[in-house]
């Protein structure tokens, strides 16, 4: 059997990185997997996984080698170029080599990629973290993966600029991308990776189980996200007050620094919306939620996404979805399965919409499961891409 090494952010601990329970149980079918974490992401208790999967301990425990710093600041000395005395980006090109520096220092870690064989895999699940150390590894038998989400691959959210990308993705062997619109960005600005890029899919999964509309009078919408910045909760808060003429019972899962800020709106509210803040809650409570309870609408408003699980597993349960056209959201929240608004939408324009929705027979539910089996199925998708690697 083929060996699979993988590294995540936190994974199996911490809270993030739900949607790698699903992918880790078909990896664990073809390869012997074992799990790199680079840190226990403020949980040291890991979560359940498939009995041959190992876990190694976090690289962040490792105590960096200071040699190891200077030679991989020497190395990519021609990268102060991109970052021309600009202090954010010196920043970042600074905390990058930090972060390789943990990998690099490991030398249990590095003596066990250089014996792996050319049928073995090297994945790293993120373009950040522990995938700054792959310009500096050295020359190795297994094949390298990088897969691209969000935050890890748009360099238009760090002041257009990544540290040591292109470096990065002129060693890997394949660069997975989420969405086919992180295809297009990465191709636009590298060119050179046209043959090595594949588009993978994540997905979730579910069953026949279809979620009803409400048939109360009260009409209920979900959001599911952090409480940041860029995921922009509180304009929901905008867009409900406008809507008079239906009793709201606005559900929210998820927690973060604005939280406070999301709060004092929410006092803000006329009476006939109510919200029901749940907090950071396990994946599995919010798929009971679409179990127990009839949802009429999912809806996100944020400034940038990869392709929200969020979305994906709204569309499991059959529900319509009202998205921000931004990153790989059109591709999920496609005509029968949703309606696209602006990024800077005027909440108005959004209430009027979600007012046609609520109550009337506009999206057929089967229809949108049915869009979720075809293309966000983690049974499928996790398989097919299992395969991929198995055959890279």
């Amino acid at each position: 059997m083929q060996s699979l090494l993988l590294f995540t952010s936190s994974f199996p601990y911490g809270k993030g990185e739900q949607f790698l329970e699903d992918e880790v149980e078909f990896l664990s079918e073809i390869f012997r997997v074992k799990i790199i974490p680079f840190s226990y992401g403020g949980r040291t208790i890991p979560r359940k996984l498939p009995k041959n999967i190992k876990v190694d301990k976090p690289l962040c425990l490792e105590r960096i080698q200071i040699s190891k710093l200077i030679k991989t600041l020497i190395a990519s000395f021609p990268e102060m170029k991109k970052v021309n005395l600009n202090f954010r980006r010196l920043r970042l090109y600074l905390a990058a080599l930090r972060s390789a520096g943990f990998l690099l220092s490991n030398k249990s870690i590095l003596e066990e990629l250089k014996a792996l064989t050319d049928s073995d895999i090297i994945y790293f699940y993120w373009g950040h973290i522990s995938a700054f150390a792959i310009p500096f590894l050295p020359n190795l038998k297994a094949k390298v993966v990088m897969r691209l989400h969000r935050g890890d691959l748009y360099e238009y959210l760090h002041d257009d600029y990544f540290p040591l990308r292109e470096w990065q993705l002129r060693k890997v062997d394949a660069i997975v991308p989420i969405s086919f619109d992180g295809r297009k960005f990465l191709l636009k600005k590298y060119p050179f990776t046209r043959n090595k890029i594949f588009v993978h899919r994540l997905g979730v999964k579910n069953d026949s189980f279809i979620t009803q509309p409400s048939k109360d009078g009260i009409f209920r919408i979900v959001s599911v996200s952090s409480i940041t910045d860029v995921k922009r909760v509180d304009l929901i808060c905008e867009i409900l007050k406008c809507i008079k003429s239906y009793r709201i019972l606005w559900t929210h899962f998820g927690d973060g620094p604005l939280r406070k800020r999301l709060e004092e709106k929410i006092k803000k509210l006329p009476p006939n919306i109510v919200v029901d803040l749940k907090g950071f809650v396990d994946r599995n409570d919010i798929f009971r939620f679409y179990r127990e309870n009839p949802v009429d609408l999912f809806i996100n408003v944020s400034s940038n996404e990869g392709i929200p699980v969020s979305i994906m597993e709204a569309i499991s349960y059959g529900i319509p979805v009202i998205a921000t056209a931004v990153g790989g959201t059109p591709e999920i929240v496609s005509e029968g399965v949703g309606i696209l608004i602006e990024k800077e939408f005027d909440p108005k324009e959004v209430a009027n919409i979600i007012q046609n929705v609520l109550g009337s027979s506009i999206f057929d539910r089967n229809i949108i499961k049915n869009y979720w089996s075809t293309y966000y199925n983690a049974e499928k998708n996790y398989k097919r891409f299992a395969e991929f690697l198995k055959n890279l």
